[in-house]
């Protein structure tokens, strides 16, 4: 028993983390706003719309994100074999007051990983994971293979100039059938890095979903794909992407659909289609741009009132007065048309400026210290779905804040 507890001991201390092995990362953000009728900030959504367009001076909450990485065998970052874990908590609260009693926390991420074995380039994860790609930072918005969920996948797959990597993953509803829990499960490829040119590459994503018959619902299915096209600029990039779904895959992530109710459903009708251009550049000595033009057509697969559109245009400067002072800014416009609210094309658009510090001539740069002041116009269309998220501005057609906001990643 006394040889068996010392070999316990012995190889808890080989596997432990040390503080070299040990790595924190994070997001977090914290600020205080106030409306132009002199309550608490209120932020403005047009309904329809993915993420939050144009996010500067428009974010109500305190947010942040703790990631917390154990290497329990080398770092995952070199060429050895390794082995990892992460943990990802995210805590969100209103910002009111210095105790709140009604914060959330969720775990976002819970994970391992290990690869490189015996020569090999291949890598392996099994658990919760943020499995996404691509994202529009000006609107808070993954656009391409948003996949985050529980599963697992190899990864590191080398064929020809890119690396192909494979994954299943679930998503569980909390509706019961005579077979348990309802539940997606997905299958998904990615491909990335097919070298064009010296700076340009395609990355290609396919994803198959289906999810189980019951007495109540019928057997569903769902496809997805895309295409993004990358290009390296010499100061940024520049990415293009087409992506399209249907039936359980139509809203393009692993959330999917609702599981269709037998005999009452007409989702394996229902498809959207994605159209993105994201460019950030680097004009000169003094300014940053970033660059942003979506548009999605979707069809719900109704009978009646069926199809919607959105369209998102917005850039985001940034001029930098020195090495630690910049002023960033915000101008965007969407359009939403949703035959099934009857209220025809919704427009909002809004403006913001932030003087702010940060450590270095980057728009990148972080932690960043700002004041803003956040401008909104929406047609008289609009004016009862911004209600929803903005009751204090219900019968007007524009709104304003200002305040103080910090950001950090790491």
């Amino acid at each position: 028993m006394k040889k068996i507890l010392f070999l316990f001991l012995i190889s808890a201390q080989i596997w432990a983390v040390s503080n070299s092995d040990f790595e924190y990362h994070g997001y977090m953000r914290a600020g205080s706003g106030t409306n132009s009728k002199g309550g608490d900030q209120e932020c403005f959504k047009n309904q329809g719309s993915q993420g939050n367009e144009f996010r500067l001076g428009n974010e109500c909450s305190h947010y942040g994100e703790m990631i917390f990485q154990g290497n329990h065998l080398n770092n995952p970052n070199g060429t050895s074999t390794y082995f990892k874990s992460q943990v990802r908590l995210a805590f969100e609260s209103n910002g009111h007051n210095a105790y709140e009693s009604t914060p959330t926390t969720q775990v976002r991420e819970l994970y391992f990983e290990g690869g490189r074995f015996n020569d090999s380039p291949l890598t392996y994860w099994v658990g919760k994971r943020f499995y996404r790609e691509q994202d529009v930072y000006m609107n808070d918005w993954y656009y391409f293979a948003e996949m985050p969920g529980v599963g697992g996948g190899v990864e590191n797959i080398k064929i020809g100039d890119g690396k192909l990597q494979l994954a299943q993953l679930r998503q569980i509803s909390t509706t019961r059938s005579e077979k348990g829990l309802q539940g997606n499960t997905f299958w998904d490829a990615r491909y990335k890095g097919l070298k064009l040119t010296d700076k340009q590459s395609l990355d290609f994503w396919y994803v198959y979903a289906h999810g189980v018959e019951s007495a109540e619902y019928e057997k569903a299915h769902g496809h997805a794909g895309g295409v993004l096209h990358q290009t390296k600029l010499n100061n940024g990039f520049n990415h293009f992407a087409v992506v399209y779904g249907k039936d359980l895959m139509q809203g393009l992530n692993v959330w999917g659909d609702a599981a269709p109710i037998k005999f009452a459903s007409r989702q394996q009708e229902a498809n959207r289609l994605r159209v993105v251009e994201h460019v950030v550049t680097k004009l000169n000595d003094r300014w940053e741009a970033h660059g942003n033009i979506s548009y999605e057509k979707r069809d719900s697969g109704a009978v009646t009132q069926r199809k919607s559109s959105w369209l998102s245009t917005g850039i985001s400067p940034v001029y930098f007065i020195n090495d630690y002072y910049q002023v960033a800014t915000v101008l965007g416009r969407s359009w939403v048309n949703d035959e099934s609210d009857g209220l025809g094309t919704r427009t909002l658009t809004r403006f913001t400026i932030a003087p702010q510090v940060a450590p270095a001539m980057s728009s990148w740069a972080r932690p960043v210290l700002r004041v803003f002041y956040s401008k909104a116009w929406w047609n008289s269309n609009n004016k009862s779905t911004i209600a929803q998220n903005a009751p204090a501005y219900s019968n007007n057609r524009d709104g304003s804040s200002y305040g103080l906001q910090a950001e950090l990643w790491f």
